[in-house]
């Protein structure tokens, strides 16, 4: 592997090959969210070993029970995956309620939610007034990168 910083066009095409490669999966949480997760931060150059926290234990502020965080980048972002067709808002919602779980260094600046087919980009950090929410879709994640 390369030490050569990632550019954004290296990482273009890597989110095209990404997405040639998920485009006709049928997107189940359960069984392909991990392997989903792994391949998107890839594109970004963030391998298995580095960064990324898989199935965190958290504890939902609203509910008190205990869940999983699909991913957590920490200080970064929280990735959140529901099965094909399955609400986005909803699944934002509760990786929301995760944050208050986390440690400050944990909490994340963007919430991404996923059903493998979309994409719900949540920047924590947008001023009043600023579009906090991005949605798209898997065969428009190069333009978004």
């Amino acid at each position: 592997m390369s030490n050569k910083p990632l550019v954004l066009p290296d990482i273009r095409s890597r989110a095209g090959a990404f997405v040639a490669q998920w485009r006709n999966v049928e997107g189940y949480e359960r069984g392909e969210a991990q392997s989903f997760v792994r391949d998107l931060l890839q594109v970004f150059g963030i391998t298995r070993s580095t960064a990324a926290v898989y199935e965190r234990r958290a504890q939902r502020a609203s509910t008190g029970k205990r869940g999983y965080i699909d991913a957590l980048i920490s200080g970064t972002a929280l990735i959140e995956m529901k099965s094909a067709g399955e609400n986005l808002e909803r699944a934002e919602a509760q990786a929301l309620d995760y944050i208050e779980s986390l440690t400050v260094h944990e909490r994340p600046d963007f919430v991404v939610t996923s059903d493998f087919k979309f994409f719900r980009l949540l920047n924590l950090t947008t001023e009043p007034g600023e579009e906090s929410v991005v949605t798209f879709s898997l065969e428009d994640l190069p333009a978004h990168v």
